[in-house]
């Protein structure tokens, strides 16, 4: 994981911070947890139980295939740049998917953070 990867990116007046990998959106919803509680410890505390239902589970089962995808194709990537040729190891450039799977896991992390806020 790169510097840049794990920085949250500040939030503006209307977008959420993106937050850029798995333990930081659940870091997130411990905070969000221990507010809530100190909030309320009713149905506002049965609501925040049911975001971890269902739909958030399958959207973390995307979030974390998407960043194991990552992570393995900058290795597949580094490891064929190291065995061919030198002078063909600059061919090859997997930049493309890795940025489709930096806007699934932004995208996936986007939708778990606003159905979270919702709920609270």
């Amino acid at each position: 994981m790169d510097q840049k990867q794990s920085i949250p990116t500040e939030a503006t007046e209307t977008q959420a911070a993106i937050l850029p990998s798995c333990p930081d959106l659940f870091v997130f919803y411990k905070k969000s947890m221990i507010q809530c509680n100190q909030l309320d410890r009713g149905q506002t505390m049965l609501s925040l139980a049911k975001v971890h239902k269902d739909e958030q589970t399958k959207i973390c089962y995307v979030l974390t295939t998407a960043e194991y995808c990552l992570e393995t194709t900058q290795q597949l990537q580094d490891k064929l740049k190291e065995k061919i040729d030198p002078s063909l190891a600059d061919q090859i450039d997997f930049s493309k998917g890795q940025d489709d799977f930096h806007k699934v896991i932004s995208n996936c992390i986007q939708i778990l953070v606003q159905d979270f806020g919702k709920c609270l």
